[in-house]
């Protein structure tokens, strides 16, 4: 066998399969930042029991499953309180499942960093996806049984969609918007919504982003876009209702702006998360962003 053979049988030995050709440095780093944020958010979850605020949620939800009916707190979250239900029902109650949506919620936000590349730039959003999968501020968020890391992921995935469909309308402005995701842009303002008090803040964000950051002519387009606020209007209705099953989480919706409007003046008997707080956190625990 000649040399140029023996060189020509290694090199198509040593073709790389259509996965290892997919897989390179920078989709490695991503899925290793993604393991490491499973790891650190869905870890002993059961370790410690839930707190006061966390049982108070999570006791709606399994009243509701054992036929108790309104008679446990209100829930300030109807999304959760639906997807709690659903998951008791199906699995049964516990601290870890109690908690493993929010979980997953947490390691969703490190992954939809990968779509804002071409907005940020590889390096800035590669570091940010570093800082966010170790920040503990965000890690214990994560674990916790509340809403707001169900907020902050619906919030993101929102924006991420409008970007995606500002860039489609940008490069093809006579073609549609690919229906995935409209869809998934739709579904995901429905459900931010109902997701809890912090959901009305990131409203507040959402809509200062759009409007500063996206071109006039997607927004107009969007607002006079009745299909697509169907499908918002009816994420909300069905996650808040847990599919119609739990009309009693419509009225949720009020009680989470009501602690939320509590929180940021610092009234009632919620835990306050006025300007002042935000300010100071920041600064003690999240040197880094500022």
């Amino acid at each position: 066998m000649s040399v140029s053979q023996i060189f020509s049988d290694r090199s198509h030995r040593a073709a790389p399969t259509p996965f290892l050709a997919w897989v390179h440095v920078e989709r490695a780093f991503y899925g290793l930042l993604v393991l490491i944020g499973a790891g650190l958010r869905l870890g002993w979850l059961r370790v410690e029991p839930l707190n006061s605020l966390e049982a108070g949620q999570a006791w709606s939800a399994w009243l509701a499953v054992n036929g108790s009916g309104n008679s446990g707190p209100a829930p300030d979250s109807p999304l959760l309180y639906s997807v709690q239900t659903l998951l008791f029902w199906l699995l049964g109650p516990g601290d870890a499942i109690a908690r493993v949506v929010p979980a997953l919620c947490g390691v969703g936000v490190i992954a939809l960093l990968w779509y804002w590349r071409a907005w940020l730039g590889q390096i800035t959003t590669l570091l940010a996806a570093l800082l966010v999968t170790v920040d503990p501020w965000l890690t214990a968020s994560s674990r916790l049984a509340d809403s707001a890391m169900l907020a902050l992921f619906l919030a993101l995935l929102t924006i991420t969609g409008l970007l995606q469909m500002a860039a489609q309308t940008a490069n093809q402005p006579d073609v549609p918007v690919s229906a995935g995701w409209r869809t998934t842009t739709a579904l995901s303002l429905g459900l931010l919504l109902i997701s809890g008090p912090q959901a009305w803040s990131w409203l507040v964000v959402v809509a200062l982003f759009a409007w500063l950051c996206l071109p006039r002519a997607s927004i107009q387009l969007w607002l006079r876009d009745g299909g697509w606020w169907t499908l918002v209007a009816a994420a909300a209705v069905l996650g808040a209702t847990g599919w119609l099953a739990r009309p009693e989480g419509l009225g949720a919706i009020s009680t989470s702006f009501t602690v939320w409007l509590q929180q940021i003046t610092g009234s009632g008997v919620t835990e306050p998360y006025t300007l002042s707080w935000l300010g100071w956190r920041l600064l003690l625990e999240e040197p880094l962003l500022l």
